[in-house]
């Protein structure tokens, strides 16, 4: 793997999601970028005065991680199911075309939002098998608050374990600072203590501290 895109549905899954991964890919010289689809505020009371402020903790945490931002395509909150999806895979692949990533992580088929589910059909679909077409590897990551909240769905079932440093946790946690208005109280799911019990189960799986997970979708070796 030389370069990597992030595509998440909303600026802050990239750190929920693979904030540890991220760091360590950079560290060890891998390109990684950043695709946002959705503006993350507008299903919200008052979300258009906020949507500044999530892109500036996107920027905070991009300098952090050490990824680059490639876009955000500013659609509709909470509402990418109703986004035609050929409309979605139109607005990803310019980007893909560009940044030609042979890895690609996304979201989740287990998760409970709408807009996450989305996101990985139309990553799917950009990233269709074609010859000559630049993604060898697709894995999903997994979101607190979205990715163990879908009874209806098929669980989580992670197959790849990405081990972190303790530089790779504790830069994923000073990026989870620059989202501080999307954190919770414990024991919300979506809280510090909550998300470091989650890296330590993972990391205990697969026999180290702390690891993030991943469910490999498809992996080309020439």
């Amino acid at each position: 793997m030389k370069r990597i895109l992030i595509i998440a549905a909303h600026a802050d899954d990239e750190v929920l999601g693979a904030g540890g991964i991220i760091h360590r890919w950079v560290r060890e010289g891998k390109d990684v970028g950043c695709l946002f689809l959705a503006d993350g505020e507008t299903s919200r009371a008052g979300g258009e005065e906020r949507i500044g402020q999530r892109t500036c903790g996107a920027e905070a945490a991009a300098a952090v991680l050490g990824h680059q931002i490639l876009a955000t395509l500013n659609l509709p909150d909470n509402r990418l199911d109703q986004v035609p999806l050929l409309d979605i895979v139109q607005a990803i692949e310019p980007h893909i075309a560009a940044y030609a990533p042979d890895t690609v992580l996304t979201h989740s088929a287990a998760d409970l939002n709408a807009d996450h589910r989305r996101a990985l059909e139309a990553t799917l679909t950009a990233c269709r098998p074609l010859p000559d077409h630049p993604v060898r590897r697709i894995a999903s990551f997994e979101v607190v608050s979205a990715t163990g909240w879908n009874p209806a769905s098929a669980a989580f079932n992670p197959n790849c374990y990405i081990a972190l440093s303790e530089q790779d946790w504790n830069k994923k946690q000073e990026a989870l600072q620059c989202y501080d208005a999307e954190m919770r109280a414990y024991p919300h799911y979506r809280s510090y203590q909550a998300i470091d019990a989650l890296a330590q189960m993972r990391g205990a799986s697969a026999g180290v501290e702390r690891a993030e997970a991943l469910t490999i979708l498809r992996w080309l070796e020439n």
